[in-house]
């Protein structure tokens, strides 16, 4: 501590003690009692401040990089919808040659499904004869 052992300390603090006096030596106590809470108390909130500045800017930092990385996902987003558009991988030509494959199986199956039925119904009657007409006799 400033290079001044314990022994240094205490033979200044009793020097000044024999220098002061006991009449007034409470008095000084105090007084550099108060002092020495007071720079304390200093040092404290100048430490909060900076670490409150230091946060700030490691914010500021962590923002900027969220930032940057967003433009480089962005320019790559570009890049491959650019790509995609003059050079169109296999999907991508299925997709623009043949728009009606874009509908799902379950789709065409239940529109293909009223096609069969009427060709079944159309059969059925065509099948009809008079006497198939009487069920009841």
């Amino acid at each position: 501590m400033l290079g001044i052992s314990y022994g240094e300390l205490f033979l200044l603090i009793g020097a000044t003690a024999a220098l002061v006096g006991p009449k007034d030596l409470p008095r000084i106590a105090r007084t550099a009692g108060r002092l020495a809470g007071q720079a304390i108390g200093y040092v404290q909130l100048a430490r909060g401040q900076f670490e409150n500045v230091m946060q700030q800017s490691q914010a500021r930092q962590v923002h900027k990089e969220l930032q940057d990385a967003l433009a480089q996902l962005e320019s790559i987003r570009y890049e491959v919808r650019s790509i995609s558009l003059v050079n169109p991988g296999p999907l991508t030509r299925k997709l623009m040659d043949k728009p009606q494959d874009l509908a799902p199986t379950g789709a065409n199956r239940s529109l293909e499904k009223p096609k069969e039925e009427l060709k079944s119904t159309s059969t059925v009657l065509k099948d009809r004869t008079p006497e198939s007409v009487h069920l009841h006799s």
